[in-house]
């Protein structure tokens, strides 16, 4: 089971559709009915509306009727109070993965928590690429986007994986893009075939909510 905070940004459009490929259950946190429907037009099993659901509520609902017993992988771009919330819904060997902080509140993990629930916390790191053709500046959004999803393609499927053959408690995994260009260029290499194969077939597509004129 994914459980995708701020389901209907980038990165979170991205998670959901990863999540799908690779056999997950995908549960989408988000707000506004516009964003919920497009999630759902996703294949997204379940979709919590944070305008007028309590997340821990709906989504223990939606387990309980699917008889399954917490979340195994929480993906987390949005920190805060909300992520907090959602770690009392994780299975035993869960999978945290740390994207970034939209709410603009960094969570804190009491220590006893780490003690009783963490047993390895690890490191990805991610950012966008630099180089004399773009910055992070003058990078279209086309281009964002499609490096978001080679991001979370990165350590989605190897985290479902995990999962379903895991045997320790909590896993945090903090994710920064850049190092694996120098350390693993092999994987990003591999990441972007794997992407190009999957939107040839349609399986994931990029969502353009907004487009503005060149004056704009």
């Amino acid at each position: 089971v994914l459980l995708v905070l701020g389901a209907a940004g980038g990165v979170g459009l991205a998670a959901v559709q990863i999540g799908k490929i690779c056999g997950a259950v995908v549960i989408a946190v988000a707000r506004g009915a516009e964003k919920v429907q497009l999630l759902k037009s996703l294949g997204v099993d379940h979709v919590v509306d944070l305008m007028n659901q309590n997340v821990t509520a709906s989504v223990k609902e939606f387990l309980k009727s699917r008889n399954l017993k917490g979340v195994d992988v929480l993906y987390d771009p949005v920190g805060g109070n909300l992520a907090k919330e959602t770690m009392k819904l994780l299975n035993w060997g869960a999978q945290i993965l740390v994207i970034g902080f939209a709410s603009g509140e960094i969570p804190i993990i009491p220590t006893n928590i780490i003690l009783v629930k963490a047993r390895h916390v690890t490191c990805f790191l991610k950012c966008l690429p630099v180089s004399d053709t773009y910055s992070y500046e003058s990078t279209s959004n086309e281009y964002i986007a499609l490096m978001q999803q080679i991001s979370v393609a990165n350590v989605l499927n190897e985290l479902v994986a995990q999962c379903r053959h895991s045997s320790i408690n909590w896993t945090v995994h903090g994710f920064y893009w850049g190092s694996y260009i120098i350390h693993q260029p092999a994987m990003l290499e591999d990441s972007v075939r794997e992407l190009f194969s999957w939107m040839e077939k349609g399986l994931i597509t990029v969502h353009v909510s907004h487009t503005y004129s060149l004056s704009e």
